[in-house]
């Protein structure tokens, strides 16, 4: 049987937002963007698109576990980020 715990998670992964997404222009702070990602995977959204200079070094383990629930799509430029959103 399964339990009241997995029952849950299962409908929240079930009723997440494909159809809004969030986009990072250049967000060089990793503390920001670990925030940012963090805020949104809260707000059940899926897809997360960064384009722009990527903070140097690890990103850190404030973000790591939100952002394993997340697909972050990364783009060189800002045309490629809006081609992706179209």
């Amino acid at each position: 049987k399964e339990s009241r715990r997995s029952a849950r998670l299962r409908v929240v992964a079930r009723n997440r937002t494909a159809g809004l997404r969030c986009v990072l222009d250049g967000v060089e702070d990793r503390a920001n963007r670990a925030a940012v990602l963090r805020t949104v995977e809260a707000m059940g959204l899926l897809h997360v698109h960064e384009f722009g200079p990527r903070p140097p070094g690890p990103p850190g383990h404030a973000v790591n576990g939100a952002e394993k629930w997340l697909h972050v799509h990364y783009h060189q430029e800002a045309g490629e980020c809006v081609r992706a959103l179209r």
